[in-house]
């Protein structure tokens, strides 16, 4: 078999690629099939394309002869024989013509339909190629932005990870609700004081990050730069405060919960300034106590208020005592996660319970209790679990909030 000749039929405005494939050994009958093809689509442009092409890329074909390679493309057949084949059944897809008498005009008439159909098929297919282009392009850029989450995931990792302090014991537990979150923690010791400072930024996932990481950014650079004589938590507090509402209040409806914590080893005390963050946690000879930090009951968080508050509470705190904090998503826990009532949250009593059973074993450490926690909080929920790491974790089935806690113990 030979295919002597293609016709290619081109609009415009699309993109085709063969859509007349004449099949034939008899030259004459190509002849006369060129000659059928109407000059309304002539002008649209034939290109003829050179003998032995193969049918991969043919929409209509044009034949005098059927073989299974014709009948296997599916694809509009239009024969051209004195009889149809026994085996062969004439349907809406092969059109049969008697070779020696036929009506050119009927010819014409069905030949452009199917080619109607090819440009409408063909705008379609392109449609489809254009939008698997946006697929693949859309892919690409989550995929990005993906790379990018998991780069500032572990960016933020990094910069809240305490880093090793002499003299002191540390557990650290960080489990965002997505990929990065508008939890933070600073832990910097400078001469004979350490700075605990921990927030949560309102909301979940990137935006909140970005504004977690300007704060701890703002607050390393002012603990930095402060003269060593005059730092204390009030001076911090200030320079926070000011901050925030130089560059956010009111041009932004954001707010973070604070809690700023200052160890003075010097005069074994330990002071704090509460913006609206979760209480604190003493141990003190195996004793955890819940210290009330704020001024007030309902101290608004940084941001949500111009107010500014200079006077830290201070409490004893001596060598072997040590501090627990946390953000809101351990005491958010809910029993049933329908049901936010928040009296019957996981509560600031049950973690005091949890850290108070772990400190009465012998020998305790830190990471015991933060796993007792985790433990017990995973235990209230029937849904959330601390231990796998799901609590909190695929906001599409209820995350509920990010999750940090931290403890440090002065050593003996």
């Amino acid at each position: 078999m030979e295919i002597y000749q293609k016709i290619v039929l081109k609009e415009r405005n699309l993109k085709m690629n063969a859509l007349i494939s004449i099949v034939t050994e008899d030259s004459s009958f190509y002849k006369q099939v060129v000659q059928m093809i109407p000059l309304d689509i002539q002008k649209e442009g034939i290109e003829i394309l050179r003998p032995g092409d193969s049918l991969n890329n043919a929409q209509i074909i044009v034949t005098d002869m059927i073989t299974d390679e014709i009948l296997d493309q599916g694809i509009p057949v239009f024969l051209f024989a004195e009889e149809m084949p026994e085996d062969i059944v004439e349907s809406v897809s092969l059109r049969f013509y008697k070779k020696t008498n036929f009506d050119v005009k009927i010819f014409q008439k069905d030949l452009a339909e199917w080619i109607e159909i090819a440009f409408a098929l063909d705008g379609a297919a392109e449609k489809t190629r254009d939008a698997e282009a946006k697929k693949e392009k859309y892919k690409e850029r989550v995929a990005v932005y993906k790379k990018s989450l998991e780069l500032a995931k572990l960016m933020q990792l990094s910069a809240m990870e305490p880093k090793i302090m002499k003299n002191f014991e540390q557990s650290f537990y960080y489990q965002p609700a997505f990929t990065v979150s508008g939890d933070f923690l600073i832990v910097e010791e400078i001469d004979n004081k350490v700075f605990v400072i921990i927030g949560d930024v309102t909301d979940h996932g990137y935006n909140t990050g970005l504004y977690g990481a300007s704060l701890v950014g703002g607050i390393r650079g002012f603990l930095d730069i402060a003269p060593r004589y005059s730092l204390n938590l009030a001076g911090l507090v200030n320079y926070v405060y000011h901050s925030w509402n130089n560059y956010n209040y009111q041009k932004d409806p954001s707010y973070a919960t604070m809690l700023f914590c200052m160890i003075d080893k010097e005069n074994a005390s330990i002071e704090f300034i509460n913006y609206g963050h979760e209480s604190p946690f003493l141990i003190h000879e195996n004793k955890v106590s819940i210290l009330d930090v704020s001024e007030e009951k309902e101290l608004a968080p940084m941001g949500a208020e111009k107010r500014l508050i200079l006077t830290p509470k201070v409490f004893p705190f001596l060598p072997g005592d040590a501090l627990f904090v946390d953000t809101d998503g351990v005491t958010e826990v809910f029993k049933d996660p329908e049901d936010k009532d928040i009296r019957k949250a996981y509560s600031e009593e049950r973690i005091l319970a949890s850290v108070q059973h772990e400190v009465l074993k012998p020998n305790w450490t830190l990471d015991q209790v933060i796993r007792g926690v985790r433990k017990d909080a995973d235990s209230y929920s029937v849904t959330e679990d601390f231990e796998n790491q799901n609590l909190l974790g695929n906001h599409l089935d209820g995350a509920v909030d990010d999750v940090t806690m931290y403890m440090l113990r002065w050593l003996k």
